[in-house]
């Protein structure tokens, strides 16, 4: 019984953890803080950061700025939207903020990835 007990508890871990993950997702364009996804996953920080490393192979900053990317790349090939009116959708503060992104992420500056229309 030990061990299902210890299932059980991973499981309600996991459930937790995929409640901050559900709010990153809805706000990721929005600044969120440790605190608040310690606090919707009902666990301390300390307990919160841990687990979501474990869980995802990430710090939560790093999950958010890998979806900002993710959302930033769709705009820059999808879209004809400026390198400012991308960051402010994703939640950058400006076109330099979203530079930068772009080359600590992937080695290259946004103009990479633009498709000529």
């Amino acid at each position: 019984s030990l061990n299902f007990s210890k299932k059980s508890t991973k499981k309600e871990l996991i459930k937790r953890l995929y409640l901050a993950v559900d709010y990153i997702y809805a706000f990721y364009n929005q600044p969120i803080k440790l605190e608040e996804l310690a606090q919707i996953s009902c666990l301390s920080k300390y307990h919160f950061l841990r687990s979501f490393k474990q869980a995802f192979g990430l710090a939560p900053y790093q999950f958010i700025q890998q979806i900002r990317f993710k959302k930033a790349l769709y705009l820059l090939e999808n879209s004809q939207a400026t390198l400012q009116e991308i960051a402010d959708v994703i939640g950058l503060e400006n076109a330099s903020s979203l530079s930068r992104m772009f080359f600590r992420t992937s080695g290259a500056y946004p103009s990479a990835y633009r498709k000529s229309y």
